[in-house]
């Protein structure tokens, strides 16, 4: 919870680097922005979060799950993909290890922050994601 939280301070701190779905230039799809990551956490949906890079092998093995989800939850839960390269400084309140994932339930705990139910670091499988996903 702690990291959630220096997450969501370095979020509120930091400018935002890049548009919303602005191309990455590579084949790990479209990266979201710091400011499109504000306003999928206050809509109350679930939001599946990955921090990456185009450099990152593991990102690069990752990339085809989360786009997969990303198609099969189309207007369940919103996915957010972050480039950490065009938003430094937001990996690095977390872990600063890539891929990144957490999942946020699309509630606020007492403490007035969205509420993660799950959090991987590393390549992580796919049902590994749906079973977090299903809980919700």
């Amino acid at each position: 919870m702690k990291r959630i939280l220096i997450l969501l301070l370095a979020l509120s701190t930091l400018g935002c680097t890049g548009g919303s779905g602005s191309e990455t230039g590579g084949n790990l799809g479209p990266s979201n922005s710091e400011a499109d990551l504000q306003v999928a956490l206050n809509t109350g949906r679930p939001v599946l979060l990955e921090f990456y890079a185009e450099w990152c092998t593991h990102c690069q093995d990752q990339a085809p799950i989360i786009n997969e989800i990303k198609e099969q939850y189309r207007g369940k839960l919103i996915v957010i993909k972050i480039d950490v390269d065009q938003n430094p400084g937001l990996l690095e309140a977390m872990t600063g290890q890539l891929p990144t994932i957490i999942l946020y339930d699309g509630t606020l705990g007492p403490d007035g922050h969205p509420n993660h139910v799950a959090f991987w670091i590393g390549y992580t499988e796919k049902s590994e994601i749906l079973k977090a996903i299903s809980t919700l």
